[in-house]
């Protein structure tokens, strides 16, 4: 028991309310965002594989809160000194679960903004597809390990959380070394991820301001990869004398990168949201305006109604040519069964082109002159109808 001599006994100190509240803020702010996601997804297209990837990585979110509790009611979050001796088994394994829990659930959240990816780009650049399953294969392989390691490296497990107890571990180090790289490698696949977005985006004829604003969107997944690089250079805590105090930090890190990706890799689709609230509120404004002028030409009065022009941008036709395949729509009207005509040929028109470029990203610009203004912008993802 002599090693047991440099260990600390301080029994009312813990760390578990930290990571309990950092746990649980993050798990409602992710079944929100991944909530209005699946609703979305399920209201105007259909499931895909990134959904449910992205639903699996939430599972596991909840599994490791769940897990968690379990672990914290055993000591968890303690001095290893004192944590009963009775709950060391127990609380080895809870911890040791958590560590596979959050390497898978991490793992396949980045798959799941990986295949939204694959989506986007499938009929653009071939060697973009090339690059996102490099980059699906590597997260698997340097992950596997990190899971399944920590299980076998001390028997009995107890010896994970006190490490003076009888038996016998592995050399740590190489366990440690190789969370420590997956960690590095995770956030750097993430950064490359996120600039991905850009590529197919600046190749869309778009205003400057609506690129950035889809850009940024998509590229909230950095995020997760500064995630991983604090949760990388937390890891050697979980090799320490004192892993159940010094790690939490390390498990903390590995749960904030988890919901962090879960939400980043909502965002994007909740961009719809967000435009069919102001589509709403301009088209009650238009219906306004509609009546006002009806009433106004009954009157005997008849006022020149203003220009609208619809643009609809489809991605390159990479046929041989970097070009686009673009087509203008305007009309005017000067009184109300001429506007409602006009509108429903036009309304005619740009269904047309949606359901010939469903499987494109496109962008449809409505512009009134009068007001001189751009009112709306709907960016459609791959397979949506």
């Amino acid at each position: 028991m002599a090693g047991a001599l440099d260990w600390i006994s301080k029994p009312e100190e813990t760390r578990a309310p930290l990571i309990e509240g950092v746990t649980f803020a993050l798990l409602s702010v992710s079944t929100v965002a991944l909530g209005l996601r699946l609703w979305l997804r399920w209201k105007y297209s259909k499931l895909q594989a990134d959904d449910l990837c992205l639903t699996f990585a939430h599972v596991c979110q909840i599994a490791f809160s769940v897990t968690l509790e379990f672990q914290i009611s055993k000591g968890f979050g303690k001095h290893g000194l004192d944590v009963p001796f009775s709950n060391l088994n127990l609380a080895a394994t809870y911890g040791l679960s958590n560590i596979t829990i959050l390497t898978v659930g991490t793992t396949v959240a980045k798959i799941s903004f990986a295949l939204t990816l694959l989506n986007l780009a499938n009929s653009l650049w071939k060697w973009i597809n090339w690059v996102i399953w490099a980059i699906i294969v590597t997260l698997v392989v340097f992950a596997a390990p990190v899971a399944t390691l920590p299980w076998i490296q001390c028997k009995p497990l107890a010896k994970v959380v006190i490490d003076f107890l009888p038996g016998t571990c592995i050399n740590k180090a190489p366990t440690v070394n190789l969370g420590i790289f997956q960690g590095v490698y995770s956030g750097i696949m993430d950064f490359l991820l996120a600039m991905m977005p850009w590529k197919i985006i600046w190749s869309l004829q778009m205003r400057p301001v609506e690129k950035f604003g889809v850009g940024i969107a998509m590229s909230l997944g950095c995020l997760g990869g500064v995630m991983a690089f604090m949760r990388a250079s937390e890891v050697p805590g979980l090799a320490t004398k004192d892993p159940s105090y010094d790690g939490v930090l390390a498990v903390m890190w590995g749960e904030i990168e988890l919901a962090t990706t879960i939400i980043a890799a909502c965002i994007p689709a909740l961009r719809r949201l967000i435009h069919n609230k102001t589509g709403s509120s301009h088209k009650r404004t238009e219906d306004g305006r509609d009546r006002s002028g009806g009433s106004s030409a009954a009157a005997g009065s008849k006022r020149s109604r203003p220009s609208r022009t619809h643009t609809i941008v489809a991605t390159p036709e990479f046929s041989g040519s970097n070009t686009y395949e673009m087509e203008a729509i305007s009309h005017k009207g000067d009184s109300g069964d001429e506007h409602a005509s006009c509108n429903n040929a036009a309304d005619n028109e740009r269904s047309k082109k949606h359901n010939s470029t469903s499987s494109k990203w496109y962008s449809i610009y409505e512009r009134d002159t009068a007001r001189n203004s751009d009112e709306s912008v709907i960016l459609a993802e791959h397979g949506e109808r």
